[in-house]
């Protein structure tokens, strides 16, 4: 991408918490894009991909066509994110690449509370597990109810967005 859009993007980022550079930004066709280059380049055959469940499906076509072997942690409406699942997937399994959609879950709607993401975290720190953070429904707060902390402080991270589905 040209180089002032990685910056804009880059400063985005970093006025939501996470401190990011230019260099760091990789500008592709779209979030989809996005997600096929990082399965393409992080994962094996039977490398282990934790997912929330539901999902985006989309992305778990994208894993599994590398081979990949998808681990579910349930996510519902009502009570979130199932966190003693969720440390026993990461220390069970030790996924190599966490897909989760902190902010307005697709399909759920929910948003992570301060708890799930720190038990993501540890638990994905824990497992040696790079978290990729899928950002497309992120700016969809209409209710203006903030921002939490970002995910990804103690693991290594890496955030998708995409500028399509927050102008649509």
């Amino acid at each position: 991408g040209h180089a002032e859009l990685r910056a804009a993007i880059a400063d985005r980022y970093t006025r939501r918490g996470i401190r990011t550079d230019p260099d760091q930004i990789m500008v592709t066709n779209g979030a989809q894009h996005g997600l096929n280059l990082i399965a393409s380049t992080l994962l094996r055959r039977a490398d282990r991909v934790l997912i929330e469940t539901p999902t985006y499906p989309h992305a778990a076509e994208t894993f599994r066509r590398t081979g990949a072997r998808l681990v579910g942690v349930p996510v519902d409406v009502d009570h979130g994110w199932d966190l003693d699942r969720t440390a026993q997937a990461f220390a069970r399994t030790r996924p190599v690449l966490a897909y989760l959609m902190p902010e307005f879950q697709n399909p759920t709607g929910r948003s992570m509370s301060a708890e799930e993401r720190a038990v993501f975290e540890r638990s994905a720190h824990d497992a040696g597990s790079v978290l990729l953070i899928d950002d497309t429904t992120s700016e969809l707060d209409i209710d203006g109810s903030g921002r939490p902390e970002p995910l990804g402080g103690q693991a290594s991270t890496i955030h998708v967005g995409s500028l399509g589905k927050a102008v649509w």
